[in-house]
């Protein structure tokens, strides 16, 4: 396993201790910022700035829900069984995506490297959420429906709670 995928294990383990207060997660988060943005302009390495990176991210999502969470549950839900597909698509959006604007655009400079730059994000979320469409989501009702008639899993709705594997 990746660096990146043993701090996030580590992030969610740490998350599901419990969530921080409002004020610690507000200074983390100016605290982590700050970090990234010094690190930024000092032109320090990645190494440096990933753990600002993860501090930020660990920031945002332990804190205090600002919305009653019931209102935010199927959103947050529907995008975290969104999450894996787009894992696994993106990198494959990126390649597809910047080859086809070269051949389109060939080198572009100025505003149009930035327009196609900031078009990749839009792409890579639409083709994950096809891909969880189309290929995740029955998997996993398919999955959920145990031993016996598979055939039917495909039209049966999720579990009203989702699955949680445990790395460790």
């Amino acid at each position: 396993a990746g660096p990146d995928f043993l701090m996030g294990v580590s992030l969610s383990m740490l998350a599901d201790r419990g969530r921080l207060p409002r004020k610690a997660a507000q200074a983390l988060l100016v605290v982590c910022l700050g970090g990234i943005a010094v690190g930024v302009l000092a032109r320090a390495s990645d190494m440096l700035l990933w753990p600002a990176c993860a501090g930020l991210v660990y920031a945002l999502a332990a804190r205090e829900p600002l919305l009653p969470t019931p209102e935010r549950r199927p959103i947050a839900q529907c995008l975290g069984r969104m999450a894996y597909a787009m894992e696994l698509t993106y990198l494959l959006v990126d390649i597809v995506y910047f080859h086809a604007m070269k051949q389109m655009l060939g080198s572009p400079s100025g505003w149009e490297a930035w327009a196609v730059l900031a078009g990749v994000f839009p792409v890579s979320l639409v083709v994950g959420a096809l891909a969880w469409l189309a290929v995740e989501r029955p998997a996993a009702r398919w999955l959920l429906k145990g031993p016996g008639d598979r055939r039917s899993a495909l039209v049966a709705p999720l579990a009203a709670e989702p699955v949680r594997v445990r790395p460790f």
